[in-house]
């Protein structure tokens, strides 16, 4: 079997990371994980400042950093890291897979849209959206587009109202994910993911077992403090 984390923030890209991506890396290789997701905020106010006079590709670079430590970690380690962001119009957020820093390079308009203009563009170019932490208590409006989501994230680890995402899910028939949206390796928060009985190698795999409905979804204390 194999273990992964599908929703992460790392200190170099997101405001709220407390760990950077290279220390994920450590922590989930000892916690016995195959690999996970580093899906940093997607612009607004919970990414790091960035100079005005910076190019969108500058910018990008400076998005990409994150993953990309994690990443290299990882491969050093041998934990699989794949890449993704979160979306998100006031408390409603997308988790988006499938797209990568090139498509990244190539669309600055992509910040700043509507949930539905965003979802149709991603959709556009072969991307996946994941409806992450729906009802979440602390956020008593949210607004769902389901006829442009592909996926659920009905166990959050920071967050609760579980049966209600569950409900949601299954009304729709929408495939059902966890995550633990992680932001400190040290966290008491619940961690949450995935297992599946194949190898998840590439995010278009991972994207393949969710549709197909073939991964088993989890939630577990941390027990490394």
């Amino acid at each position: 079997m194999y273990i992964y984390e599908t929703h992460c923030h790392t200190s170099e890209t997101s405001k709220c990371g407390v760990s950077d991506g290279a220390s994920y890396a450590r922590f989930f290789k000892k916690l016995g994980y195959s690999g996970f997701f580093v899906t940093d905020h997607f612009w607004g106010s919970n990414v790091v400042d960035m100079p005005d006079d910076w190019s969108w590709k500058q910018k990008v670079d400076r998005f990409m950093l994150g993953y990309e430590n994690a990443k290299a970690e990882g491969e050093r380690i041998g934990i699989n890291v794949m890449f993704g962001w979160e979306y998100g119009v006031g408390p409603t957020h997308f988790v988006t897979y499938g797209l990568d820093k090139y498509w990244l390079y190539e669309n600055p308009d992509a910040v700043g849209l509507g949930l539905a203009e965003y979802a149709d563009k991603v959709h556009a170019d072969g991307g996946y959206i994941v409806h992450a932490h729906p009802f979440r208590g602390d956020d008593p409006v949210m607004s769902f587009i389901p006829d442009r989501t592909d996926a659920v994230e009905v166990i959050n680890g920071a967050r609760g109202n579980t049966e209600r995402a569950n409900a949601y899910a299954g009304m729709l028939g929408l495939p059902k994910t966890a995550g633990s949206d992680i932001h400190d390796i040290n966290t008491k928060r619940m961690l949450a993911g995935v297992i599946s009985s194949r190898e998840i190698r590439s995010v278009r795999d991972y994207i393949a077992e969710l549709s197909a409905g073939r991964l088993e979804i989890f939630q577990r204390r941390n027990i490394i403090f």
